[in-house]
């Protein structure tokens, strides 16, 4: 096994642990981005790469919406500036939704809202081969609650890191 194969899966679980462990956003208050509590990958994952799995933030949406903000905006300029600077990094972005809506919609909710986010990494300069999408609609809240408060926290995109020229991007563990 590769140094780099080695190092994916303590990326994924670096970069879900830091992704869980942000605070409740405040219900009328979507389409903000929530930092994400620092992780700690490993010793031997390059500073750039350790940097980008402690900073990414999930970004949060209005109720039936793919629009980004202004707050956005500033959490995904600093991303893509360490994806520009890191040619080896990629990232799959998944984009989610609350369960009001039929399954279908809310798959296609999920798409636009990651494909969002990715063209605006794009449009920074940020190659288009190293972010993949990826929509999971309703199937993976982050709170089952039937509430505001819980809707606003499921509408939103996601980041997973993965690094290194072994790793086929938009592989899922």
């Amino acid at each position: 096994m590769t140094k780099t194969a080695a190092f994916l899966p303590l990326l994924t679980v670096a970069l879900a642990v830091s992704c869980a462990t942000t605070e409740k956003p405040a219900a009328n208050n979507a389409a903000k981005s929530e930092a994400a509590a620092p992780a700690t990958p490993s010793k031997d994952v390059p500073p750039a790469v350790a940097s980008l799995v402690a900073n990414f933030q999930r970004i949060y949406f209005d109720f039936d919406s793919s629009d980004i903000n202004t707050e956005t905006k500033e959490a995904l300029t600093a991303n893509a500036a360490i994806l520009k600077a890191n040619p080896d990094i990629r990232i799959e972005i998944q984009g989610h939704a609350d369960d009001r809506g039929t399954s279908e919609y809310n798959l296609a909710l999920g798409d636009r809202r990651a494909k969002a986010v990715r063209d605006y990494l794009v449009s920074l300069g940020t190659t288009a081969e190293n972010v993949k999408t990826l929509s999971y609609g309703e199937e993976r809240p982050i709170e089952p609650s039937v509430n505001e408060a819980a809707w606003s926290k499921n509408r939103r995109s996601e980041f997973r890191v993965l690094w290194g020229k072994d790793k086929a991007v938009g592989t899922v563990e």
